[in-house]
C-alpha cells in the first residue's frame, strides 16, 4: 500500500498518525530527500525513510507525537 492511501485510511478510521519526510540527506545515506513514511499511534509504519537508526528514532518520536498531539521536526545527524 502506498503512504498516501494509508493516510486516507487512518483519517477515515479516525486514528492518530504522524508523517515522516526526509527533507535533506547529505553524504552516504540509504534514503534520499523526498522519501516518506506514515506511522500510526502504535508505531506501525507504512513506507520508509531509510531504515536503521533513523527510522527507529522516527517511529519512537512519532508515537510520542501521536500521544502529545504536538508536531516536531527531527534533525538526526549520523
Amino acid at each position: 500500500m502506498d503512504v498516501f492511501r494509508r493516510i486516507v485510511e487512518l483519517i477515515d478510521e479516525g486514528r492518530t498518525f504522524a508523517s515522516a519526510l526526509v527533507l535533506m540527506a547529505d553524504g552516504s545515506t540509504p534514503c534520499e530527500a523526498g522519501k516518506r513514511a506514515v506511522i500510526d499511534e502504535s508505531g506501525e509504519i507504512e513506507g520508509t525513510i531509510g531504515g536503521g537508526q533513523v527510522e527507529a528514532e522516527a517511529q519512537r518520536r512519532a508515537v510520542e507525537v501521536c500521544r502529545r498531539d504536538e508536531p516536531v521536526v527531527l534533525d538526526i545527524d549520523l
